[in-house]
């Protein structure tokens, strides 16, 4: 319907917490009819008095007002709400005629971008920081033909609601000369990837992600990559699995041999990418989803895992369609601030503060505290000097 004034067509919608939404027709929020139950003004609609002219401008339907109905009269152009759970009331809907446009023009810059994406994963620490993730990597014999799988911990990514059968699981280990991995996915789409940039694979279709922070002695805090910050990508290309290796800093690289990606909103590099060509891939389809084993050489990543110490570690999974040719979602274990799927910096980017921990079990392992939460949100505190270690 459209009345006079600028409001123009448009409609009004039920909501489940007893507020009527206005919407115009071409997709902007105009005002509320009725008060939403949360609303600390909001007035329950049971009081006795009835008389008619009343305001009832605080008033709330209720939750779950599933009937009710809305209509401007063809008489006098008014608008009515007709609504009420114990009862049956005519309202009438004053203002709407009243609506004015404006016009103007906004700004936003690359440095806005950035401090509302600062403060998005800023909110996700807080979140997180009360119960960090932590895993356990232990060792195993090198003679060995296959890995205990079964014996091993396994890290979990927490369950969709939205998305039944949707189960993601990590598992680790190593010996004197190897990493192994493994990824068991279900209902997460295929391991497939159309993509043939062997380096931008997260861009393309399916793949299994890891993160490794290698520095125990770097700040568990810390908002910018540094030395010993790597990323372990893991996707089909032309087929065949491939294992591409990110690191972030590798002192003495020339400005010039720096891999990056560029967007109107932002810039992440990595001093050196490359393949790793002496990493194994081994996959199977199972469950209704896919399982993948990686064997990575320990000199190639620079992991020197030493009993009772610890390092910074996420695990993901890029889903895909069934083609393999588009990423559909990126989840991670613990890095929960991954919803972006249209800007190659922020896909790419490494967030070592949103990390979760890897123990390597001995007789001194060291778990981590979380670091005081509300010390996350403040950029002047020394959230870092209050991150101690306990033992588990």
């Amino acid at each position: 319907m459209a009345g006079a004034g600028d409001l123009g067509e448009f409609f009004v919608m039920h909501t489940n917490f007893g507020g009527w939404n206005l919407w115009t027709a071409d997709g902007l929020l105009a005002g509320q009819i009725f008060r939403d139950l949360r609303d600390p003004k909001r007035v329950s609609w049971s009081m006795r008095e009835h008389d008619r002219g009343m305001r009832l401008d605080d008033v709330t339907t209720g939750q779950e007002h599933f009937e009710g109905w809305f209509c401007r009269s063809a008489e006098d152009g008014r608008y009515y709400a007709v609504a009420g759970h114990n009862h049956a009331s005519v309202v009438e809907v004053m203002g709407i005629d009243s609506f004015r446009r404006f016009n103007g023009e906004i700004t936003v810059t690359e440095e806005d971008v950035q401090r509302a994406r600062q403060r998005n994963a800023e909110l996700v620490a807080f979140r997180s920081a009360r119960e960090p993730r932590v895993i356990d990597i232990q060792p195993v014999e090198a003679a060995a033909q296959s890995r205990p799988w079964g014996s091993l911990p396994v890290a979990r990514q927490a369950t969709d609601s939205l998305k039944p059968g949707r189960q993601v699981s990590f598992q680790a280990c190593y010996d004197k000369h190897n990493l192994y991995l493994r990824y068991d996915v279900r209902g997460a789409g295929p391991f497939k990837n159309t993509g043939d940039q062997w380096d931008r694979l997260f861009k393309s279709g399916g793949c299994v992600d890891l993160m490794l922070g290698l520095r125990s002695a770097a700040d568990p805090l810390r908002r910018a990559p540094e030395e010993g910050d790597k990323r372990v990508l893991v996707a089909p290309l032309g087929g065949k699995p491939t294992v591409v290796l990110y690191d972030a800093v590798v002192p003495g690289t020339k400005p010039a041999d720096r891999w990056e990606a560029v967007s109107p909103t932002g810039r992440t590099e990595f001093d050196r990418v490359r393949r790793i060509e002496k990493a194994t891939v081994a996959v199977s389809e199972s469950h209704g989803g896919y399982e993948v084993e990686v064997t990575l050489p320990l000199a190639e990543i620079g992991l020197v895992p030493k009993p009772g110490s610890r390092i910074k570690l996420d695990w993901g999974v890029l889903e895909t369609d069934d083609e393999g040719a588009a990423v559909l979602a990126r989840s991670y274990w613990s890095n929960t601030s991954t919803s972006t799927l249209a800007d190659a910096p922020t896909e790419a980017r490494l967030e070592p503060h949103l990390w979760g921990h890897a123990i390597f079990p001995g007789q001194d392992s060291l778990g981590p505290r979380a670091p005081d939460a509300a010390k996350l949100l403040d950029p002047n505190a020394g959230a870092a000097d209050d991150f101690e270690l306990e033992e588990e």
